[in-house]
This record gives structure tokens, C-alpha cells and sequence, in this order.
């Protein structure tokens, strides 16, 4: 591959007198390549070991499909049938010459391997009783070959332990033809004997015990009203691998040296080889991919996961925590390029209306406060809460960190919620039926004067606690000249509507006027002129 490599033991390689010309089971040398002028060729067919050829390629991470063949291993009764094969090929397309003979040297002449098939495993898995000399001539009829009973000490302890004598009589030995090195155990024949005779053959009875009764799991139809929540607000669902890297790790800030996370023993490669302890980064890995893809569309994307938090002074094998939360981000231009719609970027408030659309769905009321996050954009973080219950927080990504995921360019808004606590939160709310006003609604517009470190939702709160509010919403935030130094103006749209009848001019003036008394008197409210 043009790159420099140190071997260490056990790693093998293929030599000549002199140098080596390959390395084992990987990729062949440089020095052993075939060009035009050449002339004569010598054949190496060739079986190495598994484990051997997986560890060799990941200390030198050299991905090939040579590595990718063996490490799942080979019989080593292919090597001079593919020999043979490649040979004929090669004398009936280039006109070669074979020379005579094959060298073959091979530590022991190893015998196919055997596996055992009962008439009693058949029953206990298909639930049909077949005869011997149907599974012997069915199984023959794929390439089988019946075998001799296993002699050897060891053999007779284990076919004693597995079946009592009568039952061994009606036991079949089959040697596994070298094409099929799926075949390791009996469940292996017994499904190749379902499948020559035919399924449609099997016939239909009733289970053996009772159907287990039903139990309710209140946190997996969470997830799934989250989900099709979250859907229906514009968003789309992700799925990533748990095991991720400490890089990626450390670059959300989710990296407790002094307690680390779960490490695997075997990771299937480099990349998986701990448990994450937060979905923030696989979000935006995976929004770095789309936008890299993408980059002028807008991004909506959210993943439902466990996190493996790593307990305190946590035992030896003992394992992590496992935690379900629920991440999601939103970047880009907030409409499809279009000259009916500005081309502005999707911020703070769209992340947070899509989380009121899931709050709205589940009926929980949620306050949202100013918080800091080591990841979050000061000024630009809210936590969310229900009562005492902290359910996640919601903001916009500094800068810096955006920058080692490579997605500078747009701002992106992202939120964490703990599914748990949200669990928790939703089973205390009591949904009851509320019939809909026969009377038409009248609304009402105020713009109020209050000090800059009110929140908008203490102020809905007074608003919505009136009778006769059916909703409000805020639809206007201004600080500047005509105001105050120390105040902000914020404009709400109020609602009102009444079960009885239709409301009067005069009644929601008067109502109105209730409402700002309660604001001047609760926060220092003034009404905006």
C-alpha cells in the first residue's frame, strides 16, 4: 500500500529466501506484483489462521477484502481446489503452460469436521418426527457424507452426556462438506433438513405452555410517542452505534478521566471502542455528515438512545448505567430556498418550539429557565423544568466546538432531554375531556414594559391563570431606544373566549384591564404606549 510497516510476532508474512513478498492473509508485496513483461508465475494457495489475520490487521489498520475473507474463516481443504481452479483459469485465458506437480505442505492431514444429528433434537425444534433414513438421504442429497461414531474417550463422555443409548441409535454422524463452513453445530443440520423437506411440509400446532401475560413498559411507549411527536413537529429520526471513541468524547465535554467510561474488551474496530456517556457528539457526527451533503438545506434531526454512564467506585465487571435520552439538533436555513419565504437560520426558537410541540402532545406545562452548559452558547441556554424536575436543557452550540465537528458556517440549536424524568413528569399529568366553545373568540394585543430579567413564562403564567384566557403567545421581544435601559418590551397575543356566550367589547377591555393590574402588581408590568 506504499506505506512503511513494522511487524512484530505473530504477525506472518509470505518469504522467499531473502525478503518477504506478503503479508499473510492481508495484502501481498510490492516487490511480488505482476506487470506486462511477465512471464512466469508461481501460485501460492494458502489457508491462515482467523484470529491470527484479524489481529495482524488491526495493529497495522490495514482493511482488505483478503482480510475481510479470512478473518471468517476458511477450510483448509479449499486451498488446493482453488489452486487447481486458478490454474485452469489461467491456462484457458492467457495460454499459459502449467509446470508439473503441486508442493503441498501441511502440518497434519486434518479429517472434515463431524456433527451430530438426533431424532430427539428434530422433535424438540421442528415439532415433527423424522425417520433416520430421511435425514440421512436428505442431507446426503446437499453434499453430506454419513460418518462413524466418534471414538475417541472424550467423544463417547460427551454422546453419553447428550443423549441416553437408546436415543444414540437413532443419532446420525455427518461429515460437513468443505463448502459449508456455516455448519458447526446440530441446530446447523436440523435447519438444512427444514429447509430441503419445506416449511409448507411442518405441520401447524398449538404452543406447548402458556403465552406469557402481557406487562406494561411505560418507557418504551414513551419513546414511541416521542418519536412520532417529534416527527410530526418537522424532525427526523437518526440511529448511530453506542460504542463511539474518547476523542469524540472529550469534544462535547462528556470525558471523566477520573471516572472513564465502559470500555470493550474486543471492539470490532477503533472507532467502537467505548460505551458513550452522551448522544451529543453521534448528533453531530451525524449532522456533519448530512451537512456535508447538504449544505445549503435545512437539518432537523433527533435520535433516541441509552447512554452508559460509569458508576462511582463501581466494582470490578460491575456495568454502567443505562440511561434513555433523547437528543436532537436543528441547522440551516429555516425554509427551502424560495422567494415566498426569508432565508434565515434556524436558532434558539426553533428548537424550542419544536420541544413545546412535544410538550403540548404529552400535556406536561414546562418552565423554561436560563441556564449555563459547558457545550451551550452563554446567554442562549435554558434548562427545562416541571415543578422541582429538571428534564433537559435547550440552546444553541458555541462556536469552538461546532469547529471539530467541522460545521462552521451555520448556527445550530440543539436539545437534551432525559426521557426518565419526562416519564415522570408525564405520568402525573391528568388528562381529562374539555368541550370546545360554541362562541367565537376575541383576542387582544399587548405590548408590556418589565424589568429584563422577567421570563416570558411568568408572565404567561398571570395571563393564562384568568378565566376566561383560552391562550396566549408571544410574538415580540424588543430592547432598545423607547425603552428603558434595564426593561425589555415583550408583545403577547391574548385569547379569550367564554364557555357561555359570545364576550362584549366592554367585557374583554374589562378583563384586559384585570390582567395588567395583576401584571403591574406581581412583576412591576407596565403597559407599552
Amino acid at each position: 500500500d506504499g506505506v512503511d510497516h513494522e511487524l512484530t510476532p505473530p504477525m506472518l508474512t509470505i518469504a522467499d529466501s531473502q525478503d518477504p513478498v506478503g503479508l499473510a492473509g492481508v495484502m501481498g508485496g510490492a516487490n511480488s506484483e505482476m506487470t506486462d513483461d511477465t512471464t512466469s508465475v508461481l501460485l501460492e494457495s494458502a489457508n491462515f489462521s482467523p484470529i491470527n489475520t484479524r489481529r495482524t490487521r488491526n495493529a497495522l489498520d490495514m482493511n482488505t477484502e483478503a482480510s475481510y475473507r479470512f478473518e471468517r474463516g476458511i477450510r483448509a481443504a479449499l486451498a488446493p481446489i482453488a489452486l487447481r481452479r486458478a490454474t485452469k483459469l489461467m491456462i484457458e485465458l492467457c495460454g499459459g503452460q502449467a509446470a508439473k506437480g503441486i508442493i503441498d505442505l501441511y502440518p497434519t492431514d486434518r479429517e472434515p469436521p463431524v456433527v451430530s444429528i438426533s431424532r430427539r433434537r428434530i422433535r424438540q425444534v421442528l415439532g415433527v418426527d423424522y425417520t433416520t433414513s430421511q435425514i440421512e438421504k436428505t442431507l446426503t442429497s446437499l453434499g453430506f457424507e454419513k460418518a462413524k461414531e466418534p471414538g475417541g474417550l472424550i467423544d463417547l463422555i460427551e454422546a453419553v452426556e447428550a443423549a441416553p443409548a437408546a436415543e444414540r441409535n437413532n443419532t446420525l454422524w455427518m461429515k460437513i462438506p468443505y463448502w459449508r463452513s456455516d455448519i458447526t453445530i446440530e441446530d446447523d443440520l436440523v435447519e438444512e433438513v427444514a429447509r430441503t423437506v419445506g416449511y409448507d411440509t411442518i405441520p401447524t400446532t398449538m404452543l406447548s405452555t402458556q403465552i406469557p401475560n402481557w406487562e406494561p413498559q411505560p418507557i418504551t411507549e414513551l419513546k414511541d410517542v416521542v418519536k412520532d411527536l417529534m416527527v410530526s413537529a418537522g424532525m427526523q429520526e437518526t440511529i448511530s452505534y453506542s460504542p463511539t471513541t474518547l476523542d469524540n468524547l472529550s469534544k462535547v465535554d462528556a470525558l471523566d478521566e477520573s471516572n472513564p467510561p465502559l470500555r470493550i474488551a474486543n471492539p470490532q474496530s477503533s472507532e467502537w471502542e467505548y460505551m458513550r456517556t452522551s448522544l451529543r457528539s453521534s448528533i453531530l457526527n451525524t449532522l456533519g455528515s448530512n451537512r456535508r451533503i447538504a449544505q445549503s438545506d435545512g437539518i432537523r434531526i433527533f435520535e433516541v438512545a441509552r447512554v452508559y454512564l460509569p458508576r462511582q467506585e463501581a466494582k470490578e465487571r460491575e456495568l454502567p448505567t443505562e440511561k434513555e435520552v433523547m437528543v436532537g439538533v436543528l441547522s440551516g436555513p429555516r425554509f427551502t430556498t424560495s422567494w415566498m419565504a426569508s432565508q434565515e437560520d434556524m436558532g434558539f426558537f426553533d428548537a424550542k418550539g419544536a420541544l413545546e410541540h412535544l410538550f403540548t402532545g404529552l400535556g406536561i406545562q414546562v418552565t423554561y429557565e436560563a441556564a449555563s452548559d459547558s457545550i451551550l452558547h452563554p446567554g442562549r441556554t435554558a434548562s427545562l423544568t416541571v415543578g422541582k424536575t429538571v428534564l433537559g436543557v435547550v440552546g444553541e452550540v458555541q462556536p469552538q466546538v461546532l469547529e471539530k465537528f467541522d460545521l462552521e458556517g451555520y448556527p445550530v440549536a440543539m436539545f437534551e432531554i432525559d426521557l426518565e424524568s419526562l416519564l415522570q413528569a408525564a405520568s402525573e399529568v391528568n388528562i381529562s375531556y374539555k368541550a370546545a366553545s360554541r362562541f367565537p373568540e376575541s383576542y387582544r394585543d399587548l405590548a408590556l414594559i418589565v424589568d429584563s430579567d422577567v421570563s416570558s413564562a411568568s408572565i404567561q403564567q398571570i395571563i393564562n391563570r384568568h378565566g376566561l384566557v383560552s391562550g396566549s403567545t408571544p410574538f415580540d421581544v424588543y430592547e432598545g431606544e423607547g425603552v428603558p435601559e434595564g426593561k425589555k418590551s415583550v408583545a403577547y397575543r391574548v385569547v379569550f373566549q367564554s364557555p357561555r356566550g359570545t364576550l362584549t367589547s366592554d367585557e374583554v377591555d374589562r378583563f384586559q384591564g384585570d390582567i395588567i393590574r395583576q401584571l403591574t402588581r406581581q412583576l412591576g408590568a407596565e403597559l407599552r404606549g
